[in-house]
């Protein structure tokens, strides 16, 4: 019984050092998509989403992304 403790016991701190490990390494920001209007030659914030936090490669690749613009909208991702 001792040795079945002793062995969950390890694969659970194995598990939060291997989590951790990964997150301590990488910057993580607050990242949120934001659509703009085009009106009277200024962009109006018309719609945003929720902020999610994205670390790592994901926010690489969300700060690496240019905005995209349809007729009068403009949608790009806004991180701090």
């Amino acid at each position: 019984m001792k040795n079945i403790k002793r062995f969950g016991g390890l694969i659970l701190i194995m598990s939060i050092m291997f989590i951790y490990s990964c997150e301590l390494d990488s910057e993580c920001k607050y990242c949120k998509t934001v659509t703009y209007e085009k009106d009277n030659g200024n962009w109006v914030v018309v719609e945003e989403s929720a902020e999610e936090e994205y670390c790592g490669e994901a926010l690489d690749e969300i700060e690496a992304e240019d905005p995209v613009i349809v007729g009068n909208n403009k949608t790009e991702w806004e991180c701090y």
